[in-house]
């Protein structure tokens, strides 16, 4: 059994031979002191957009003029002049005024620094696109509880700008509200020479193009930045940068209160799934003037002291909702607009006879529903199915109580029903959006996991001797595993989902070999005191290499449990192993486990150095190292499936 590694020394880095490097998926440069380019590999030449003879021997701010100008740059002056690593992510542009965003680590090496790099753009872009969407959607859902308290226009309209605004930063939003194509109510937030602008024409009770064309489209009129139909409008200085502008118009129920207008900066313009959603933010302050207005008519109907037969007949006609009442014996008695328009029978076909809105299986729930009404109780917002009149069921909420005479007594039931499809299906697309942040978030997590995965391989590639070492490791340590879950029910941390990602993780043990020096992994004799010492770094840099990913990610339980197994597989029951020289159960169980499936299958493998030893003298120094150099109770493990560790052994031959 060898485990190899290289020298904590960082200055060793680009020891490692260039044509591995030049097949690496990242990209690779070394950068001299005197900041050439001395090496490229192709990854690096995809990234840069160059040509090797366009770039070898040439400075980076040759290559890139203005570079000396970027963060990128500022890190790594440090790097060359006082031999510090770092890491980074940069957004880069491109002489054509493209932009791509790369994930930098820089290393110190005898030539200067050797720098890593990760194309990272549609990791970003799509990170950037759901933040805008996440955004919008907390600005919505802060409109929407807005409008369900706020009752004075000039406050609604205020505090929607500034919410929509600081959700998305718009450079403009204005809502303004009109009556017959007359501006009557306005506000605006955002930069204040576009806030002025608009504002003095508004003032004026003109409008702005895009909101004269919004008022009599229904889709939304979206301006290009620096549109020609809009120089010369206040709302976009002169001296202003160009920006995205986009109109709406506000409506609720066929009814246009007026138009809401925003801009964006130029380069970020609103996708066609933000647009939506701020039309349907649109809506949303349209249904609240709407609000507002039938709040203010009533308030106005009772100020007047109208009849309360008139007061009922006005809410019976403008509600958005349907509101109808019945007698006991289940006759309609009024029936509103809404009513007509939710059910689809007129008030004509309604008023005097019983409709059949309840679905068969529900009857029996509905008679007892009437029953308690009529017994004096009432009912808030319960959800419930309803039929139209074509048949087709739909969902609705409903609201209901005791309808009462002149003498208090309960003559039937009066109830208020909202449709519900609407909002249900707003409720599944949002959920199914979520949902696509879950998976797009699942695929990153399986590209990073086999990413992971693939550096045993890298590690076996410099390491003849080894063949399938990795591969028997894996399975000798779920072999393991399932025996002491079987030995100890109780124990808590042997789950099938530990069993799972120990079998995974048993192959990075030996990562760490990747960075050895290929003098010292691929000698065929003893090695040195020196030289052994040079190996037993191995565990360490196994561990710091898996660390840089934990440190992303510090949630996962796989990337913690590999770094464990690479760090403690050396480490001994008895405090005499490497590298931290732990004992009994402060050395990870994953270690413990793995330790004994490293050493087994050691044992039986054929080196230059050694012949392989037959499984039972293999068996022999195991039991042996019980209490010493294994745990006891995994000695054990090894003695209930010894059978099938040799059947593996022999059928997994390198």
């Amino acid at each position: 059994m060898r485990d190899h590694d290289t020298p904590s020394d960082p200055s060793t880095a680009h020891a490692l031979p260039d044509d591995l490097l030049d097949h690496l998926l990242e990209g690779c440069q070394v950068i001299d002191r005197a900041g050439r380019y001395v090496y490229v590999n192709e990854a690096m030449l995809r990234h840069a957009r160059h040509s090797r003879d366009q770039i070898i021997g040439r400075r980076m701010v040759d290559v890139y003029p203005g570079i000396e100008k970027t963060e990128m740059f500022a890190n790594l002056v440090p790097c060359l002049e006082e031999r510090v690593h770092l890491a980074m992510e940069s957004e880069f542009v491109y002489p054509d005024g493209s932009r791509g965003w790369f994930d930098l680590r820089f290393t110190p090496v005898p030539e200067g620094v050797l720098m890593f790099s990760q194309e990272i753009t549609d990791r970003k872009r799509a990170e950037q696109r759901i933040a805008h969407l996440d955004a919008l959607l907390r600005g919505i859902r802060g409109v929407n509880q807005l409008i369900t308290r706020e009752r004075d226009p000039q406050r609604l309209l205020r505090r929607t700008c500034e919410i929509l605004v600081q959700a998305r930063s718009f450079d403009l939003c204005a809502i303004v509200r009109t009556a017959e194509g007359r501006v009557v109510l306005h506000d605006a937030v955002g930069l204040p020479s576009r806030v002025a602008g608009l504002g003095d024409l508004l003032r004026r009770g003109e409008l702005p193009n895009c909101a004269v064309r919004a008022l009599a489209v229904e889709s939304p009129v979206v301006r290009p930045a620096g549109a020609d139909a809009c120089h010369g409008c206040p709302a976009e200085p002169a001296a202003a940068r160009p920006s995205e502008g986009l109109a709406l118009r506000l409506e609720a129920d066929g009814q246009v209160y007026g138009v809401m207008i925003a801009s964006m900066l130029a380069p970020e313009p609103l996708d066609e799934e933000e647009q939506g959603l701020l039309a349907e933010a649109a809506g949303d302050v349209a249904f609240a003037l709407r609000s507002i207005d039938l709040e203010t008519a009533r308030s106005e109907a009772d100020q007047r002291s109208k009849a309360t037969a008139d007061r009922l007949e006005a809410i019976l006609r403008s509600s958005p909702d349907a509101l109808f009442s019945f007698d006991v014996d289940g006759r309609v008695s009024a029936w509103n607009d809404a009513a007509e328009r939710i059910f689809g029978w007129t008030a004509e076909e309604a008023i005097g006879r019983t409709v059949q809105v309840v679905p068969p299986e529900r009857w029996e729930e509905h008679l007892e529903f009437k029953r308690r009404i009529l017994a004096g109780e009432a009912f808030h917002d319960l959800k419930a199915d309803r039929l139209r009149k074509d048949g087709t069921r739909f969902p609705i909420g409903i609201s209901a109580a005791p309808l009462r005479d002149a003498q208090g007594s309960a003559i039937g039931v009066t109830a208020i029903v909202r449709d519900l499809s609407a909002a249900n299906q707003a409720e599944r697309t949002l959920q199914k959006r979520e949902e696509t942040v879950v998976v797009q978030r699942q695929e990153l997590n399986d590209s990073q996991l086999a990413t992971v995965l693939a550096l045993p391989k890298l590690a076996e590639s410099r390491d003849d001797d080894t063949g399938q070492h990795i591969e028997r490791v894996r399975t000798f340590a779920r072999l393991l595993a399932e025996a002491l879950r079987s030995a100890h029910p109780t124990d808590a941390e042997l789950t099938p989902e530990f069993i799972e990602h120990l079998f995974q993780v048993s192959s990075l043990h030996d990562i760490g070999k990747v960075a050895v020096p290929d003098a010292v992994l691929l000698k065929p004799g003893k090695l040195t005191p020196d030289e052994f010492d040079i190996i037993k770094t191995h565990t360490t840099m196994g561990a710091r290499t898996l660390d840089a990913v934990l440190r992303r990610y510090p949630g996962n339980e796989f990337l913690r449990m590999g770094r464990d197994v690479a760090r403690n597989h050396h480490e001994k029951w008895d405090g005499t192993g490497y590298p931290d020289r732990l004992a009994g159960e402060a050395i990870p169980l994953s270690a413990r486990i793995a330790a004994v499936a490293d050493v087994y299958d050691a044992l039986r493998a054929r080196r230059p150095y050694k012949e392989p030893m037959s499984h039972e003298k293999a068996r022999t120094i195991i039991l042996e190292g019980a209490g010493k150099h294994f745990d006891p109770r995994v000695v054990d493990a090894f003695r209930a499936v010894e059978a099938a560790l040799k059947t593996v052994h022999a059928e997994m031959q390198d």
